[in-house]
C-alpha cells in the first residue's frame, strides 16, 4: 500500500483572498438559547442576509447545536474551517465571534483566525464588521470576546446563586427526583417513586450499619439501576446518596467555595421514619411499644 495522501491545503499567502463565496458557522449552546432567545435559525437568517447583501455565493452552512463555545473540536466548526482550508469558500461568515467560541485561553481564537489567515481566507462577523485580518483589532475582538465570556460566567454564577438562595431549581436533580415544569417560574423538584425505594433502601442499610461497598455489591446484584442507568453501583454512589441531604429536605448548592442550604426546598425522601441523621451518621428508628 502507498503512503497516505495528505489533503491539499493552499500555501499560506499573507494577503486575503477575494471573497466571492462563503460558508456560514452558526453554534448556540443550551444556555446560551435559554438566555438570549438567539437560536440558530435567526444566526442563519443574519448570515443569509449579510452574504447576499456582500453578492457572494454561499456555499454552505455549518451548525453545532448545543454545543459550548469551550469546546475547541466541534464538527460544524472544523467543517467549515475544512471548506476554507481546502480553497473551496474564501470566507468564513458568523453572526458574532462569540459563536466561533468563548475560549477561556485567547490561543484559542487566535489559533482559528491563524488558520484563516494563512490559508488566505477571511473571518466575517455580521455584528461585528470591524473585525479584519488586522492583528491589532483582532487582538481587540479577542480580549473583548473573553471580557464576555467572564462577564457572562459571574452573571450566571450570581444567578445561581439568587435562585438557590431562594430555593429555586439549580442544577441537575439528585437522583429519586426529577424537574417538573422546567424552565418556567413554577420548576420545582418532585420525587420519583422507583428510585426513591432505592434511596430508603440505601439509607436503611447503611444505618443498620452495612458498609457502603457491601451496599453497592448488593444493589448490584439486584441488577438495581444505577443513576446513570448504565454504569455500576460503587461505593463512592452508594456514600454520595446516603449523605445527600437533599433527601432530607435540605436542598444544597455550591457555587465556588460558596455552599448554600435551603431546608424544606425540596421534598423529603426520608424521613425519620426511615432513618434518621444525627450528623455524623444514621440511626433506625427505636422500636416502638
Amino acid at each position: 500500500m502507498g503512503r497516505p495522501q495528505k489533503a491539499w491545503l493552499p500555501k499560506a499567502t499573507g494577503q486575503p483572498r477575494e471573497i466571492r463565496s462563503a460558508v456560514g458557522y452558526i453554534r448556540v449552546s443550551t444556555a446560551d438559547q435559554a438566555r438570549d432567545g438567539f437560536g440558530l435559525d435567526a444566526q442563519r437568517d443574519a448570515i443569509t442576509a449579510e452574504v447576499t447583501r456582500r453578492g457572494w455565493a454561499l456555499l454552505a452552512i455549518h451548525v453545532d447545536a448545543g454545543i459550548s463555545g469551550t469546546k475547541a473540536e466541534r464538527p460544524g466548526l472544523t467543517d467549515a474551517l475544512a471548506d476554507v482550508q481546502s480553497g473551496r469558500a474564501d470566507a468564513l461568515v458568523a453572526n458574532e465571534l462569540s459563536r466561533v467560541g468563548r475560549p477561556a485561553e485567547a490561543s484559542t481564537l487566535h489559533k482559528f483566525l491563524e488558520t484563516l489567515k494563512s490559508s488566505g481566507a477571511s473571518f466575517v462577523s455580521v455584528t461585528e464588521p470591524w473585525i479584519g485580518n488586522d492583528p491589532l483589532t483582532i487582538g481587540i475582538a479577542i480580549a473583548m470576546a473573553q471580557h464576555e465570556r467572564l462577564r457572562l460566567l459571574k452573571r450566571t454564577a450570581g444567578g445561581r446563586i439568587s435562585k438557590a438562595e431562594r430555593g429555586g431549581v439549580v442544577g441537575r436533580p439528585p437522583f429519586g427526583y426529577r424537574v417538573a415544569d422546567a424552565r418556567t417560574p413554577e420548576a420545582r423538584f418532585v420525587i420519583v417513586e422507583a428510585e426513591a425505594v432505592v434511596v430508603r433502601r440505601i439509607i436503611t442499610e447503611r444505618a443498620a450499619g452495612t458498609a457502603c461497598h457491601v451496599v453497592a455489591a448488593r444493589l448490584q446484584a439486584d441488577t438495581v439501576p444505577s443513576p446513570s442507568g448504565m454504569g455500576r453501583w460503587t461505593a463512592s454512589r452508594v456514600s454520595g446518596i446516603a449523605t445527600n441531604p437533599a433527601y432530607r429536605g435540605v436542598l444544597r448548592w455550591r457555587e465556588g467555595a460558596r455552599e448554600i442550604s435551603v431546608p424544606g426546598a425540596i421534598p423529603v425522601i426520608s424521613d425519620d421514619t426511615v432513618a434518621s441523621w444525627d450528623g455524623k451518621r444514621w440511626r433506625l428508628p427505636l422500636p416502638q411499644g
